[in-house]
């Protein structure tokens, strides 16, 4: 999911805008961000979005935006983004962001189901790159001990007090 983020100097910049403008602005920010636009709105689309109580029509609303330069005539779209474009994500940037996420995912399923191959060292417990593969830091190759795992539970469902090593 993505969002559209209006920066604390909007609302007194947009000021110069009539109610239908401003609405018709923010509409077209979150159309293009929603579907990964980078802020260039096919012109086709604005009446699926505009809707607002004014009797004006959505040409003068239009005619407003590109006078005052809030938008920009590109052809076949209207690009968006001529205030504050630093404000909303790229496509590009979304991507990324998703990408690792599902990397990120992949991960955790996989230590999850036991498989380590996918983990990263700093994050995984277990300190192994590859699966069942020791490195550098490993307990393994450094010649320390290896941490203990905690003791399963019994019949009960209680897990048995264990002194720590060093702790009295």
């Amino acid at each position: 999911m993505n969002w559209t983020k209006f920066g604390d100097e909007y609302p007194v910049e947009a000021r110069e805008l009539t109610d239908p403008e401003w609405r018709t602005h923010g509409e077209a920010l979150m159309w293009s961000n929603g579907r990964k636009l980078d802020l260039h709105v096919p012109k086709r689309d604005v009446r699926r979005f505009a809707e607002y109580d004014s009797p004006v029509g959505i040409d003068v609303v239009i005619k407003g935006l590109l006078d005052k330069g809030w938008w920009r005539d590109d052809g076949d779209t209207w690009f968006v983004g001529l205030r504050h474009p630093e404000w909303q994500r790229t496509s590009e940037e979304i991507r990324i962001d998703r990408d690792k996420a599902a990397a990120r995912m992949r991960r955790v399923r996989r230590h999850s189901k036991g498989d380590h191959s996918l983990c990263l060292a700093a994050d995984c417990v277990r300190g192994h790159v590859r699966a069942n593969v020791p490195n550098e830091r490993s307990p393994e190759r450094s010649g320390e001990r290896a941490p203990e795992r905690a003791p399963e539970p019994s019949a009960n469902g209680m897990r048995p007090l264990v002194a720590l090593p060093g702790k009295t």
